[in-house]
């Protein structure tokens, strides 16, 4: 048995991708390997099983595939606050968008 604690934190990509390889053969020669990550591609990437604790306390175990069937998706939404807003035939250049969102939850901040 092997145990990892957050091996990839603070490696960059190419190093990140070497060490997912070799974990990879550890575990296909037969090895067990505990990881802890907080990133969420790796352990999707690399555990068989996975066990997400929060404050010390489990909140939710499954395979990858069953945490991610629970969780669902993020959507953002946006839309004009009038239809003034909207440019002629509904196309436009888009704008950048600066600062932080401030305001009700789903409207954009006054101008």
């Amino acid at each position: 048995m092997l145990y990892l604690d957050e091996p990839t934190t603070g490696l960059d990509p190419r190093a990140r991708s070497d060490l997912w390889e070799v974990i990879r053969d550890l575990t296909g020669d037969g090895v067990t390997v505990l990881l802890t990550t907080q990133y969420m591609e790796e352990a999707d990437q690399l555990a068989d099983d996975v066990v997400v604790i929060d404050r010390g306390r489990v909140v939710a175990a499954g395979t990858p595939d069953q945490l991610k069937a629970q969780v669902g998706r993020q959507v953002l939404r946006v839309s004009p606050v009038s239809a003034a807003d909207v440019p002629a035939g509904g196309q436009g250049r888009h704008r950048p968008v600066r600062g932080r969102p401030r305001g009700h939850p789903g409207r954009c901040p006054p101008r």
